[in-house]
């Protein structure tokens, strides 16, 4: 297994990792110029075993993926509009 250098984890790119906890998907930066500190009111803080981390809004990570206009990002639309409207039927 490879492990990634902190350049990579510095660069703009798109990093596909596997961790032990499963496939992470990290973009450096997403298209309109939005930066970590233009996203944080996006996100919400999550733990995983014992480590705090700050993921995208639901709602968010929707808008860039119909942003991207890339075809997989389509797809994934339908089931994360499905899973929105689930927990919002929950929380009724």
């Amino acid at each position: 297994m490879l492990v990634p250098k902190i350049s990579h984890l510095e660069s703009p790119g798109h990093l596909l990792l596997m961790t032990r906890f499963g496939a992470l998907d990290l973009l450096g930066s997403l298209s309109g110029g939005e930066d970590y500190q233009s996203l944080l009111p996006h996100s919400e803080s999550v733990m995983v075993e014992n480590l705090r981390i700050r993921i995208l809004t639901l709602e968010k990570l929707m808008a860039v993926k119909e942003a991207t206009g890339a075809a997989k990002d389509q797809q994934s639309l339908r089931i994360l509009r499905r899973t929105l409207d689930q927990r919002r039927a929950d929380a009724d």
